[in-house]
């Protein structure tokens, strides 16, 4: 059964001509509850899927497993709502509401009865830090619309209030009131993730408050296309790897409601990009599963274990996603450590669609964006073949760091060339990005810390951008030329071309036409392995590995290395981290640095 609610808005599958969705007003045939995430129609089909597939039937049992420990938890009894509070009780809650849907256990409920009395009595949910709002609204949204048929009339009660009050009244305000870079219309993740939190908290309880619903998801939708125009075209979220996850497990929930409600997601999907997300990321990561994990994401490059991928894998069509998934799940169940968050939707949207494993990806792909991305790869067949992703940049968009034309490379399951990740977000003006900017001042924010070149040791120009200029997909050697001239003030031209020779070689080229006078020019790399330099030659190792780096040209090149340290006593501290450099000093006019790297015995 399904049950009529006369919203203000809805039934949308087109895109004006500048991508915002167009509100129509209508009558919405809704879902009964549950209708959040997880209908009972998916409920129905998981249920046979988990007698078919043993991996389903694995994630099953280990969730309610988990659930049984969350029902442990006492409630915190922190004076006031953060964000690291709101995520836990999302843990908590989609924990909890999993282990009773599939057993339909009384103590899952009285827990959540419990629970939500706790957090919805709260005075607010910090709207001071719109994301904890977003994130605790998510939680309370879900749990209400699970655990519906159970809860006490008087809890359903304080929930809806709570939803209303702590949150659909202050976004509504908010998108009357707030300007452009309000966190309802910035272009940030804040923008995605509290405008879905949102819409999850208005069709929770759309029945009791139609007119609230209708004017919350008519607006969200209305100012999602903010962020998500800059996934164009190829589904590359350009705030980096770490806010990837965030962004689009909330934009996935987002969708997933509005389908499961209205029919479609009332155009969002329509967006270019959007349905590359996953396929992007997939197809960026390295033979070990590791991400480039640029701009304000931290020191590790672990991929995400986010169910994210089973949604975009079912909504696109995307099998080679959800076999990368299903492998990556294996990995969290056999070591027995589940992931937290939002991840009892791995089973909700579990895709067990076939892919033939055989295909390999291609030699060469890239993905454009604001963060252009370049992946070259050896094919997986030949001993020691080479892995390498680099990107563009535009420093002074959200979350970037000054790092145009960095890579990672890696063989034999070894990283050679690493990220160093980001600094703490607490140290003096971080979030600062003009060219003069307190930011740049840090090390691992300047392109000194990254694997790209520097003129005269100053930091890329951050009003610059890094973009494809030349690709060349056909030959044999595939290659991709990055023109990065406007981060290098003093430079006519300054172009990045990587280069597969061969299954186990790279060749970077870079290329300077200075303006006037003389300079220092300096090819830089970041490593965490043991470095012996000869001349014109380096010798990494690492994990019982060897890598070569060598300077063809110009002749006379030699490398040196130097310890990697902060700039600033506000800095996190550096350990083990050398700098290989190769510096032409004081030249001008045209000058050229030309390096090949490989795996060796």
């Amino acid at each position: 059964m399904r049950k009529l609610i006369s919203l203000l808005f809805v039934a949308l599958t087109l895109l004006s001509c500048n991508n915002q969705p167009k509100a129509i007003v209508n009558n919405v045939t809704m879902q009964n509850h549950p209708r959040l995430l997880y209908t009972k129609a998916d409920s129905r089909n998981i249920g046979k899927l988990v007698k078919s597939d043993e991996q389903a039937k694995r994630l099953e049992t280990a969730l309610i497993a988990y659930a049984d420990t969350v029902l442990n938890m006492p409630d915190r009894d922190d004076k006031a709502i953060s964000l690291g509070y709101s995520r836990d009780y999302v843990n908590r809650y989609f924990a909890l509401g999993m282990a009773y849907r599939k057993t339909g256990d009384k103590k899952y409920a009285d827990k959540i009865n419990q629970s939500l009395i706790h957090v919805c009595s709260y005075e607010n949910w910090h709207p001071a830090h719109y994301l904890d709002v977003a994130e605790m609204t998510t939680a309370v949204a879900v749990a209400y619309d699970w655990f519906y048929d159970v809860l006490p009339a008087e809890t359903k009660a304080l929930v809806k209030q709570a939803i209303v009050e702590k949150a659909l009244n202050l976004v509504i305000k908010e998108y009357k009131t707030g300007g452009s870079g309000s966190w309802a219309k910035r272009e940030t993740n804040w923008n995605v993730v509290c405008n879905a939190g949102m819409i999850l908290g208005a069709l929770a309880i759309a029945e009791d408050y139609p007119e609230i619903a209708g004017e919350v998801v008519t607006n969200a939708v209305k100012y999602m296309p903010n962020c998500l125009n800059h996934y164009s075209p190829d589904g590359v979220c350009y705030e980096g790897s770490a806010y990837y996850e965030y962004t689009n497990i909330y934009l996935a929930m987002c969708l997933k409601a509005l389908n499961d409600n209205f029919g479609n997601d009332l155009g969002l999907s329509d967006i270019p990009g959007v349905s590359n997300a996953a396929r992007y990321y997939v197809h960026t990561l390295s033979p070990t599963n590791k991400i480039l994990n640029f701009a304000d994401t931290g020191m590790s490059d672990v991929c995400s274990s986010s169910p994210l991928f089973f949604f975009f894998s079912r909504q696109y069509n995307q099998p080679d996603v959800a076999s990368w998934y299903r492998k990556n799940l294996k990995e969290v169940l056999d070591s027995q450590k589940l992931k937290k968050w939002h991840f009892p939707l791995a089973l909700a949207w579990y895709d067990n669609a076939p892919y033939d494993e055989k295909e390999e990806f291609p030699s060469i792909e890239t993905f454009h964006n604001i963060n252009d991305i370049l992946v070259l790869r050896g094919k997986s067949t030949t001993p020691r073949f080479i892995h390498l992703i680099a990107k563009g940049g535009d420093p002074d968009m959200a979350h970037q760091q000054a790092d145009g034309g960095s890579f990672v490379v890696e063989t034999e399951g070894v990283r050679w060339f690493i990220e160093l990740g980001c600094d703490s977000y607490d140290i003096p003006r971080f979030f600062t990005y003009e060219p003069d900017a307190l930011r740049w001042t840090y090390f691992r924010e300047s392109s000194l810390s990254h694997n790209t070149i520097n003129i005269d040791d100053k930091c890329q120009h951050s009003r610059g951008t890094a973009h494809f200029s030349l690709e060349d997909k056909e030959s044999a050697q595939p290659s991709a030329t990055f023109d990065m001239t406007t981060l290098y003030p003093a430079t006519e031209s300054t172009t990045r071309r990587f280069k597969l020779l061969d299954d186990q070689t790279i060749e970077i080229t870079d290329n300077v036409v200075f303006k006037e006078g003389h300079h220092d020019f300096c090819w830089s790399a970041v490593t965490d392995a043991t470095i012996t330099t000869d001349g014109n030659t380096a010798i990494l190792e690492k994990q019982g590995k060897k890598f070569m780096v060598k300077v063809t040209a110009p002749a006379n090149a030699v490398f040196t290395t130097c310890e990697a340290k902060p700039f600033t006593k506000y800095e996190k501290p550096l350990d083990g981290i050398t700098m290989l450099q190769c510096r032409l000093k004081n030249v001008g006019g045209e000058q050229t640095i030309v390096t090949e790297m490989q795996g060796i015995e």
